[in-house]
Order: structure tokens, then sequence, then C-alpha cells
């Protein structure tokens, strides 16, 4: 599935030492979730909830303490409580994607940022996109309200959150449908800004992992069965394990109970071996690169009871 924009959550401002996002509208599990969060205090101390990770974090020479984290949302929210020291004015702003997978986290990297002054005349930023279904941000955080309009994005982006007409934070969204390179230099000169600032471009992309199916399981006995899938894409990286694995719950990974055989692409089978008689069990078909486990569908099935033979004497 390719990473697309799904919507941005209303921006939280004011003063106090802490802050509570909202979930943007439709946002569902396996979904990519940015905040970007920073403080009017280049001395504050910011907090992010358990689970998230920091893209890029620091403070501007003057005024600003910022982070711009992201998580891949699980089956449920999770925790959008933000919190920093010093009663100040505070920003989030919280952006959702599609795309993501749980089993697969994203790369996430940016260049290393830059100070715009008065007049804007910074080094473009050097950040670079050159894998398909990327996402490319720019990340804005400047008083830019003294000029009309505010932020403006380079041809291509399009500005998704902007605190207007305070202006202190932006994030403008291009999406890379193809494995191009992305400089987004214009960056630079095209945001409106006559008073310190901070800038960044941002690369989210997909890491991609194997696509597999898993196939019918067949040679079912009371303690052993024969899985079968297939490994269609490793992924552009070389499949290092490859096999089936199974459990009495749905969706096992290779956590459970596993069997691996020898091969990258195409149709492989594994033996299960220790089964219970007279037991549901689900199976999947999985591979893995270097970028993580792709797992095929859920398949379940039922071991036999075992034939009794009975002696009888003449």
């Amino acid at each position: 599935m390719a990473l697309a924009y799904r919507s941005t959550a209303t921006i939280v401002a004011g003063t106090g030492t802490s802050v509570t996002g909202t979930e943007p509208s439709g946002t569902a599990q396996n979904d990519i979730l940015i905040a970007l969060y920073f403080v009017d205090q280049a001395s504050a101390t910011l907090g992010i909830p358990a689970g998230w990770s920091s893209i890029f974090n620091g403070a501007s020479s003057t005024n600003f303490r910022y982070n711009l984290c992201y998580i891949v949302r699980g089956a449920s929210a999770p925790s959008l409580a933000f919190t920093h020291t010093g009663s100040v004015y505070r920003e989030l702003h919280m952006l959702s994607f599609s795309g993501g997978d749980t089993n697969n986290p994203i790369n996430a990297s940016a260049d290393g940022g830059t100070f715009i002054g008065n007049p804007p005349n910074p080094d473009p930023p050097s950040a670079t996109a050159t894998v398909a279904n990327t996402l490319v941000l720019g990340v804005g955080i400047g008083w830019v309200g003294s000029q009309a309009g505010g932020w403006v994005a380079p041809s291509g982006y399009t500005i998704r959150t902007d605190n207007t007409p305070t202006d202190d934070g932006m994030i403008a969204v291009k999406s890379l449908a193809s494995a191009t390179s992305e400089n987004p230099g214009a960056f630079s000169g095209a945001f409106n800004t006559t008073a310190d600032g901070w800038q960044a471009t941002v690369i989210l992309a997909p890491q991609p992992i194997p696509t597999v199916s898993t196939d019918s399981v067949t040679s079912i006995a009371s303690t052993t069965a024969t899985g079968n899938g297939t490994v269609s894409s490793d992924g552009g990286s070389t499949i290092t394990e490859r096999g089936v694995c199974w459990s009495t719950s749905a969706n096992p990974t290779t956590s459970n109970s596993k069997a691996t055989t020898s091969g990258t692409t195409g149709s492989y089978s594994a033996s299960l071996t220790g089964l219970t008689a007279g037991t549901t069990y689900h199976m999947r078909a999985y591979a893995t690169n270097a970028n993580g486990t792709g797992y095929g569908g859920d398949y379940f099935f039922t071991t036999t009871y075992p034939t009794s033979t009975s002696w009888i004497k003449a």
C-alpha cells in the first residue's frame, strides 16, 4: 500500500506545561501519526508519549524548542499527551498518513535543519528521497505572521497544517509515487519569513518487506501437516528466512511455532510438527529480509484424530 496523506487534527495552541492532541479524523490501525510539538522557550525540556520516536528535536539559539516525532498506530490510539517544562506558549500539530505497517515501521530521516534569519538566506536542505511511495515533509517553525500569507510552499507541495495567522508552525506534504530523487532546496527561498525561524525537510519512506501469500495446508494428520506458501517479491532485499508459523490463535508470527525452508522467491512447503490431535490451528506463510518480515493471510485447519484399531481374538 502506498503512503498517502489522510487527515490533519485541529492545531492545539496556548500556554501551559502540557497539551493533549486529538487523533486526526479517520485514523486507523497501521496509519503513521506525525506530531510537531514546540514551545516558545529554547531552554525547555520536551517530553513525548511512550511509543513515539523522534525524527528530529532541538532548539533555536533564541526562542524555540521543538520535536517532530512519529508512531505507527496499533489497534488502539496511542497516548497523545505531550509535556514540557515551563508554563510558556506551546503548539501541537497532528497529521496522519495511511499505508504504514506495525510489522514494518517506516524509515524516517531529516536533514540537519537550518535557521532562517532576516532576510532568509539559509543553505538549502539536503535530504533526498529515492524510494517509491515516499512522503516528503517540509517543516517550518517561526514567527512569519508579519508577512501576508504566512508560509508559502514550493511547487508540488501542499500545506497540510499551518497555524494562521500566528504562523508559528507549518507542515507541507508532497507524495512521490516512484523512486525519484527529491532535493527540495526550494524550501529555503519559498517560505516567507522575516523573523527567527527554523525549517527542515523530512523523508518518510517505506522499508519494503517481502510479499507473501499463504497457500492451503495439506497432508493434515493428527500431529503433523504440511504448510505451503509463495514469496512473490523479496522487497528489493535478499530473503534471509522463509517458512510457515502456526498457533492456536489467529495471525501467528515467528514468535510462535515455526518451520523454515531454504530458498528465496517462489513456492515452498514446510512441515508442521508437534501438533495436538483434534485441534484447530492457524498458519501463515512468512519471509524475512533486512527490512522486516512479510506475512501471508491466516489459514486455519483442524488436525485429525488418530485411527484406532481393535483386535478381536478369534
